[in-house]
């Protein structure tokens, strides 16, 4: 099985004027079909597990939340 990747040029990023070429890297890969398969197992994991991830996301923002805001109240009372 043969990979063709893309490598991205990020000097467009600081100059957008300048024109910047795609790489594009071709590597044969003996296990291809063996990493395909691995990846839809995957996939299929992190869909069927889907609903958990983000409940779980949203709970660990709603505590950084929380405690940052605890912090800047902590720090805002030290200037008091």
């Amino acid at each position: 099985m043969r990979v063709a990747l893309m490598i991205p040029c990020y000097i467009d990023m600081f100059y957008p004027l300048l024109e910047c070429p795609k790489v594009e890297v071709g590597i044969q890969v003996p296990e291809g079909e063996d990493l395909r398969n691995l990846a839809s197992q995957i996939k299929q994991h992190i869909l069927s597990h889907l609903a958990e991830y983000l409940e779980e996301l949203e709970a660990n923002a709603v505590t950084r939340q929380e405690a940052s805001k605890s912090r800047r109240q902590a720090s805002a009372s030290a200037f008091i």
